[in-house]
């Protein structure tokens, strides 16, 4: 059913939501040019009035006509005013933040993410980090695609101020590291009501294989790295993306683990978490 779509892209960030508030779901691209020339436009397309299932491009009319090279995408009210906004990771700073005027159409409101160090963003998880009601940002990052050192790789959390600006509070809230991350997920993995992270390491330059880490949450938004107690030594590997479900029927989130060239991973949450 391709034919429904309005036209290719060269998408590494995909996210679906309704945002134009007409219970339709909607679709957000977020578009590089790696290999090609030009500027890498985000395009939305929205579910078509009448004929649910057809999509229509209003990139033109909806959007920003921004070159963002954005790696990651994803969809949060982040202002508190009932609409899906939009957080675009970028491989090329800075990461983007879109405002939802309510009708489905943005407006560029990066300056609400305060200051940022030049980033080369892989990914973008939004969630309440410290138990405020108000969600925040974290962003996934390399130093550079396996190449030479460049850019800072730590994954960084942005804390929102409850009004929908944001700021970059990783040196008090995240353990140090200085590897790069191709991703990660959001999951209470102690089972305490705290959202945790998972976040995939690499070792950059050389692209080294290096365990999965999980940076448990203290339930006012500070992480400990908690990775011996939780990650089996197996998952060493150049882990890329994750996702999550109850793969085995018990109730529980469990994780899969993509891999660039080595072994894909499925852990199935345990009992014995620490708390």
């Amino acid at each position: 059913m391709s034919d429904r779509l309005p036209k290719g892209s060269q998408s590494n960030g995909v996210a679906v939501g309704d945002v134009n508030g007409d219970g339709w779901p909607d679709i957000v691209l977020g578009n590089t040019t790696e290999g090609k020339s030009g500027p890498a436009q985000t395009f939305l397309w929205l579910n078509e009035a009448g004929r649910p299932g057809y999509f229509i491009d209003v990139t033109a009319t909806h959007l920003p006509q921004m070159d963002i090279q954005a790696q990651g995408v994803a969809l949060a009210d982040v202002d508190g005013d009932g609409h899906l906004d939009m957080i675009l990771a970028c491989q090329a700073p800075p990461n983007r933040l879109l405002l939802n005027t309510g009708d489905g159409k943005f407006i560029d409101a990066t300056d609400r993410l305060g200051h940022q160090v030049p980033m080369k963003s892989r990914e973008v998880h939004v969630f309440d980090a410290n138990g405020d009601s108000h969600p925040d940002i974290v962003f996934f990052n390399l130093t550079s695609n396996n190449r030479k050192w460049d850019n800072d790789p730590k994954t960084r959390i942005f804390i929102n101020d409850g009004q929908g600006r944001f700021k970059d509070e990783t040196a008090q809230r995240l353990p140090t590291h200085r590897f790069s991350s191709w991703g990660g997920t959001v999951v209470d993995f102690n089972e305490d009501d705290h959202p945790d992270l998972l976040v995939s390491a690499i070792e950059v330059p050389g692209f080294i294989p290096l365990q999965v880490q999980a940076w448990q949450n203290d339930g006012q938004g500070h992480f400990t790295d908690m990775t011996g107690k939780v990650i089996p030594r197996e998952t060493v590997g150049r882990s890329w993306s994750m996702a999550q479900g109850d793969l085995d029927g018990d109730g529980k989130p469990d994780i899969f683990i993509g891999a660039w060239g080595t072994q894909a991973r499925l852990l199935l949450t345990g009992s014995s978490m620490p708390k």
